[in-house]
């Protein structure tokens, strides 16, 4: 329940998750599917355990005293039969659900045997009998610009009958393989708010939020010109989906204490720090002591704000909404980029030009000038319909190691497997 004095020992979910797949294991088997259909009604399963094999079903939860938790239950090799053996793994207090959950199911696999003696050293190959069950370091991924309006959402509606997973089926492995996933939020993603009749304005249907979380996403810029388009209260609104969806909303918050703050992630035991600025406004909603808003970067605290952030984490990471659309890099952006990178951010990732810019190696700092779009209606041009996948990895000591791909998008704008960039 949601009541914080409603509390459980693993022992009693235990109990209750036998009792469910004794008695009414229909349960388990609808939540194992991804997506579940009446006449008129679809539900999509944000619980991207779904996607795993031998997964036979669970629940996941979350509040702000219990964290994230789970019950997921598996059906493991680990026996000389071949139907293998049911597992329940629970979770409780996670800061990470999905790869604690993987975690202990991997553990399994490779310590449990249930058979003849001899033959258990000889069940699990010996590489894997070697490999540690955890590491120190952590693998970031970071993608460009999400934009699910306008044509994204029809051709969502007209080919994959309103099912927004469909649109990640090709990078969902390459995204859930990284520890922390982050990208650029173009624009609000609520049922709230008035259109601002910009140029162009977005604004997102709530109903693909379950399958940005599905994806891997972890944390989403909101601090970009598009964020006000349909106004304060779909931003608002916004920042709190996010939020229950276990999204960190970055460069954004309920007023500027929360917005100067970094959103921290703690992965392996590091601790990675995130912190968002938008140089092309909107001015008019940036953060006050008292009014919610988004960062910007003309605060004359910018260079304080990035070092306190610094401060406070192992890692730092500073994404900017920043430079011309459809140029190369500008003296701006490198200006902003290696302020950031004095003040003690480590990587920079860039968005808003909507082509891919230079990748530039800094002191001891990474800069991703544009990583381009990654879900994008601008099918004008090659450029613009395509972005990158920067993947880095990362200790408490900074970055071990980059690489860079490239993501194109198809026709019915689904990103398509990442390929290597060639510099």
């Amino acid at each position: 329940g949601l009541s914080p004095r409603n509390v459980s020992t693993v022992s009693d979910l235990f109990k209750l998750t036998r009792y469910i797949h004794d008695n009414q294991n229909q349960i388990f088997e609808i939540s194992e599917k991804s997506k579940m259909e009446l006449a008129r009604h679809a539900w999509f399963n944000n619980n991207n355990l779904a996607r795993q094999e031998n997964y036979l079903g669970g629940k996941s939860g979350y509040t702000d005293e219990a964290r994230k938790t789970g019950i997921a239950l598996w059906n493991v090799p680990i026996t000389e039969t071949p139907e293998g053996r049911n597992i329940a793994v629970i979770v409780l207090r996670s800061s990470d659900r999905f790869r604690d959950t993987m975690a202990l199911v991997n553990y399994t696999k490779q310590n449990i045997f249930y058979g003849d003696k001899d033959r258990a050293l000889s069940f699990v190959p010996i590489e894997k009998r070697l490999e540690p069950a955890f590491k120190n370091w952590v693998d970031l991924a970071f993608v460009g610009d999400i934009m699910l309006d306008r044509e994204v959402k029809k051709s969502v509606e007209r080919y994959f009958n309103g099912d927004y997973n469909a649109l990640f089926k090709n990078v969902v492995d390459d995204l859930t393989e990284a520890d922390i996933v982050f990208g650029n939020l173009v624009g609000p993603i609520s049922d709230q708010g008035m259109d601002s009749k910009n140029l162009y304005s977005f604004r997102m249907d709530p109903k693909a939020l379950p399958s940005l979380a599905a994806a891997g996403f972890d944390a989403l810029s909101v601090a970009n010109n598009h964020i006000n388009d349909w106004g304060k209260p779909a931003f608002d609104d916004t920042l709190r989906r996010l939020k229950e969806a276990n999204i960190m909303p970055v460069g954004g918050g309920v007023d500027f204490k929360e917005t100067e703050a970094p959103r921290i992630i703690e992965k392996n035991g590091v601790q990675i720090g995130f912190l968002g600025f938008s140089d092309v406004g909107p001015e008019l909603l940036e953060a006050s002591d008292n009014r919610s808003g988004i960062l910007l970067a003309s605060n004359p605290r910018f260079e304080e704000i990035i070092q306190n952030a610094s401060n406070l984490v192992d890692v730092l990471v500073v994404s900017f909404n920043f430079g011309v659309e459809y140029e190369k890099v500008t003296d701006r952006q490198k200006e902003l980029a290696h302020k950031a990178i004095d003040a003690g951010a480590k990587i920079v990732a860039g968005t808003r030009p909507h082509v891919i810019q230079d990748v530039e190696e800094y002191e001891d700092g990474l800069i991703l000038y544009s990583l381009g779009n990654f879900i994008f209606d601008q099918a004008f041009s090659k450029e613009t319909m395509q972005g990158v996948l920067a993947q880095v990895r990362v200790d408490k000591s900074g970055i071990k190691k980059h690489a860079e791909k490239i993501i194109k998008l198809n026709d019915f704008f689904q990103p398509q497997s990442p390929v290597e960039l060639k510099q």
